[in-house]
C-alpha cells in the first residue's frame, strides 16, 4: 500500500516550524522512552486571561 502525503505535510516535513525551546516556560511536555532513547520536549507558553496557547516549539533527542 502507498501512502500519499498532502501538499501541506509535504512542506511541514521539508520546512519544519516551532523548532528550540521557550525561555522561562508556562508548561512543559516531555515524552520518551528509556528502551530506545528518543525523547521530546515540548515548552509553551499561556496566555491567563483566555487560558490560550501563544506559543509553542519543540526539540527532539536520539540517544541510541
Amino acid at each position: 500500500m502507498m501512502v500519499v502525503y498532502t501538499e501541506k505535510v509535504r512542506e511541514h516535513s521539508c520546512n519544519s516550524r516551532n523548532i528550540g525551546e521557550i525561555a522561562d516556560p508556562d508548561g512543559v511536555g516531555e515524552v520518551g522512552s528509556p528502551v530506545c532513547g528518543d525523547l521530546i520536549r515540548i515548552t509553551m507558553d499561556i496566555d491567563d486571561a483566555t487560558e490560550t496557547i501563544t506559543d509553542i516549539k519543540f526539540k527532539t533527542y536520539s540517544y541510541g
